[in-house]
């Protein structure tokens, strides 16, 4: 009998695990009569009717309710992601909802990403591409030290190449499948971005990354961006003509190995 659980993320779709979570956004202090909510399913009671349709009924993951708040939803959600992240495994979160759902207010806090002392988020209120910001970093400067002291008590040399990290990101906007890239040099336009294909798959030619060394510079770049976004497209019109806004952070790691006998890894993007 196998005793060794297997990890949460390996317990779903077979190659591409894949989970599905339901953050419901307060409208009043009354609550949310038209939905039934549960731990692990949402329905929706349609106008008139006095119970939930079958094809109303939805399975989840998890469901978090509209008293949640966004440090429940990255404790328990997100951060398993960036650990696996760090590990060196590929993650996405995607937020998605229509016009006032609260996706704004969810990334980037109650009153926006703080990116210096005068910011009025407290704690409590930053979003969750703040709190990720400051995870990420957290678990790499945990891995740094674990890593030192390993290599320190193995090979019993304080000469051995440390472990190091290199982050960056990009950020672009989609409309009318026209790709933006939102981290323009200051005073430029907007730049658009030509869709191209070569052997290693398809990407967006001239897009521009930035370095992080640190939480604090990650979420000011998620901010520059933000506002460097066309704001009269976003959540207009039909849902085929909304604005997609994607970020995208990457991680290069040179991890030594513990033992002098063994080979040095190093993971990229």
């Amino acid at each position: 009998m196998n005793r060794h659980k297997p990890p949460w993320w390996s317990q779903r779709t077979a190659g591409c695990p894949i989970g599905a979570v339901v953050c419901v956004h307060p409208i009043d202090s009354e609550g949310r009569e038209d939905l039934l909510l549960s731990r692990n399913s949402v329905a929706v009671v349609r106008p008139s009717a006095v119970e939930p349709k079958p094809g109303d009924e939805h399975q989840v993951e998890y469901c978090y309710g509209a008293d949640t708040t966004t440090k429940n939803v990255h404790d328990r959600t997100v951060e398993p992601l960036l650990h696996k992240f760090v590990e060196g495994y590929n993650t996405t979160a995607i937020v998605f909802g229509s016009t006032g759902t609260g996706k704004t207010s969810l990334l980037e806090g109650r009153n926006g990403i703080a990116i210096d002392d005068d910011s009025t988020n407290t704690p409590g209120q930053e979003g969750l591409v703040q709190l990720i910001s400051a995870s990420l970093f957290d678990l790499l400067e945990e891995k740094q030290l674990s890593t030192g002291d390993k290599i320190a008590a193995r090979r019993r040399s304080y000469q051995a190449r440390s472990f190091e990290y290199f982050v960056d990101c990009t950020y672009v906007e989609v409309f009318n499948e026209s790709c933006s890239d939102l981290l323009k040099p200051e005073g430029q336009p907007v730049s658009k971005l030509a869709v191209v294909e070569d052997p290693e798959g398809w990407h967006m030619a001239g897009l521009r990354s930035r370095l992080a060394r640190n939480s604090a510079e990650l979420a000011q770049i998620f901010e520059a961006g933000c506002q460097a976004r066309d704001h009269g497209y976003m959540d207009l019109g039909s849902v085929h003509e909304r604005t997609a806004a994607i970020f995208t952070i990457r991680l290069a790691q040179f991890n030594p190995a513990v033992d002098a006998e063994d080979e040095d890894a190093a993971t990229r993007p």
